[in-house]
């Protein structure tokens, strides 16, 4: 994924949502990551848990992105994407 985006893409955090669990401790998050490319505004999920003083990435939603080898939907989302999620 990394190797196909050009200088001109951008990548923003579209929604961060913590994951609580029934003890109130929050020990992972959902972060949805709008890309944007050649007028594609896929979002992807990314799982994080956390991780020592941090959090690591757990799954990546990669189908989410699109390929960047083929046009956006005809939204312009990618494959999958909502733009207001």
């Amino acid at each position: 994924m990394q190797q196909a985006r050009s200088k001109d893409d951008r990548r923003d955090i579209a929604v961060d949502v913590p994951i609580v669990e029934e003890s109130g401790n929050s020990a992972q998050r959902i972060v949805k990551v709008r890309l944007t490319r050649k007028g594609c505004q896929p979002v992807v999920p990314f799982t994080l848990v956390r991780w020592k003083n941090g959090w690591l990435v757990k799954n990546i939603d990669l189908p989410s992105a699109g390929n960047p080898a083929r046009s956006c939907g005809p939204e312009g989302t990618g494959a999958g994407a909502n733009p207001g999620t």
